[in-house]
Parts: structure tokens; sequence; C-alpha cells
């Protein structure tokens, strides 16, 4: 059974700010496109700073199109003059529910879990509310976003 990831990655570009994308990886169609790296599995949401450590906090994100499978493992400069990548994060994603406007992962590191919930606030913009923990605790259960 193909185990699905998260990573973080920190994306420079030549004369623009940096930021983040964080993808999550869904689970592939079939086993033959678990090999598959340009396979458009992976949620993206960009994001203009890291995730916290430490207290839950709040953060703003765009969503972007879904991303290759490819860039699970890729780091270093990108295509067509587009920057580089360089991983920050990378998790084992235990948990990933998605709707069209809401979506709910929790991302286990080696030494903690990570539960992002996410809520839909116009078009591509999303409010992803990041509540850490030991790993030695149960995932955070999902608050209401609702607001």
């Amino acid at each position: 059974m193909h185990q699905t990831r998260a990573v973080l990655l920190l994306h420079t570009r030549p004369g623009e700010p940096s930021h983040y994308d964080l993808l999550l990886e869904r689970p592939p169609s079939s086993p033959e496109r678990a090999q598959d790296p340009d396979d458009r599995r992976l949620i993206t949401f960009r994001l203009d700073h890291p995730l916290p450590e430490g207290a839950p906090s709040e953060l703003s994100a765009q969503r972007s199109p879904d991303h290759r499978a490819l860039y699970l493992d890729h780091t270093g400069p990108l295509t067509n003059a587009r920057g580089s990548v360089q991983r920050t994060l990378s998790a084992r994603l235990t948990t990933l529910i998605e709707t069209p406007t809401t979506l709910r992962a929790v991302l286990q590191t080696a030494d903690a879990l990570i539960a992002i919930d996410a809520v839909c606030t116009a078009a591509d913009r999303w409010r992803l509310l990041i509540t850490p923990a030991h790993s030695n605790q149960a995932p955070p259960t999902a608050p209401d976003l609702v607001k």
C-alpha cells in the first residue's frame, strides 16, 4: 500500500519575495500511478510563512493548482526560470479529508503531529489553522473553522 506524504518547500524566485509551498499527497488512483512522477495528485497551498511550531496558529493561504508528484522529492533549481525549492519539512500524511471548501490533514514528522484544518474563504483563498502536538499525543481534534 502506498504511504502518502507531505512536504513544505521554500520557493525562491529571482526578483520576487520567497514563499512556501505546502504539498499534501492524495493517494494515487491506481498502483501504477503511484510510480508516475507526472501524476498531478499534490494538493498545493502557497504560504507567506513557514508552518508555526508550538502554539496553534492561523495562516492565510492561496490554493494553487495541483502539483506533480515529483515535487515530493525534488530540491534545487526549477525549469523555465521559476527559481528553486528547498525542502524545509517532510512528513507522513496520516489523515487527509478533502471537500471542495474544507480540508483536514494530519502530518506526522519524526517528533510531532501537526493538524491542519483549512476552509476556503473566497475563490482560491483559504484559512489554515495549524495545531501542533508531540508525537506521543493524539492528533488534535478539528475545531469549528466557520466564523
